[in-house]
């Protein structure tokens, strides 16, 4: 079978949100990097959010 690449069509299956929360954000960086790389190797999406504070995800409303 023949990937969405290969074929050249690029079609997003799912999305995922993704939270990262380190006290680096060096680490934050290098960990959203590896997702965005996911993206393209894999056809999906990634929604990656950082925090440098695990009391800052709490506090967000959104759905991760």
């Amino acid at each position: 079978m023949k990937s969405f690449y290969s074929m050249g069509v690029m079609k997003i299956l799912k999305k995922y949100n993704v939270a990262v929360i380190d006290d680096d954000m060096k680490s934050i960086n290098l960990i959203k990097e590896e997702f965005m790389k996911l993206d393209k190797e894999l056809g999906l999406h990634f929604i990656t959010i950082g925090y440098l504070n695990p009391l800052e995800y709490l506090v967000e409303e959104k759905r991760i």
